[in-house]
């Protein structure tokens, strides 16, 4: 949320100085214009928010839902520290590469017996 706040920030005109005559119509066309992306900002925000305060009430109800939290950190670090996890990238090309085998695999099965067995 920070860097997308950041983002929007820095594509703002800025004046040179308070001595350039015309800052003040600068600064109220950019709050024209960045008022419904502002607003939107600030929704996704307040949604993040309400799940965040939404997951915290129901793990609250958990009897020992800080034993379960501290567990499932452990987990976390013990994956990554072994590299037993997939970057966003490696995961894609997972996904390509079993959507082509089982397609090759399909075209060969189909081939092989003259009729397709999967359709």
């Amino acid at each position: 949320m920070l860097y997308t706040w950041r983002c929007c920030s820095r594509a703002i005109p800025q004046p040179k100085s308070n001595e350039q005559s015309n800052w003040v119509e600068i600064y109220e066309k950019t709050v024209e214009v960045l008022g419904p992306e502002v607003n939107k900002l600030l929704n996704i925000m307040y949604f993040q928010n309400e799940i965040r305060d939404t997951v915290k009430e129901n793990l609250e109800k958990i009897i020992g839902y800080k034993e379960l939290l501290s567990d499932v950190v452990k987990l976390c670090v013990h994956m990554f520290e072994t590299k037993m996890y997939l970057t966003p990238t490696e995961k894609h090309m997972l996904v390509k590469v079993v959507g082509k085998s089982e397609a090759t695999f399909r075209s060969c099965v189909s081939y092989s017996l003259g009729f397709c067995l999967f359709c």
